[in-house]
């Protein structure tokens, strides 16, 4: 009877431990702080471009470097424009990024949602604050 309340004190204490140092070393990631922007394989992303004409064929928007301009924390869009000067608005999911991290002048790194039809509002898919 004593060894088993000897190994039950042990077990418990050990899980109490491995409970205790998980907790203390491990932090949840914040959408507005990803923890790293991935590689690409194309290599480091340049200045953010938007089309200079709108047609009706379905084009993916390639990543790039923005500049924000305005936030609309309310509808979740954020007005970027890129280095040609060309602004348009992006809807950013709360998911994907916490838009009240951002204010006019942040450059962020964008990634585009591939648009299920020209209609499509631009939407991002991942967002990087530099």
């Amino acid at each position: 009877m004593k060894r088993r309340a000897v190994l039950a004190t042990s077990v418990s204490s050990t899980l109490m431990l491995a409970l205790a140092m998980a907790s203390a070393s491990s932090v949840a990631q914040r959408p507005a702080h990803p923890i790293a922007l991935p590689p690409r394989p194309s290599g480091p992303i340049g200045p953010g471009r938007f089309p200079a004409v709108v047609d009706t064929v379905i084009r993916t928007q390639p990543p790039g470097v923005f500049v924000v301009r305005a936030v609309s924390e309310r509808d979740n869009i954020v007005q970027l424009s890129d280095a040609d000067g060309r602004t348009a608005g992006v809807y950013v999911d709360p998911d994907v990024f916490d838009v009240s991290e951002l204010k006019p002048g942040d450059e962020v790194v964008v990634d585009f949602v591939v648009p299920a039809d020209s209609n499509a509002r631009l939407t991002a898919a991942a967002v990087w604050k530099k």
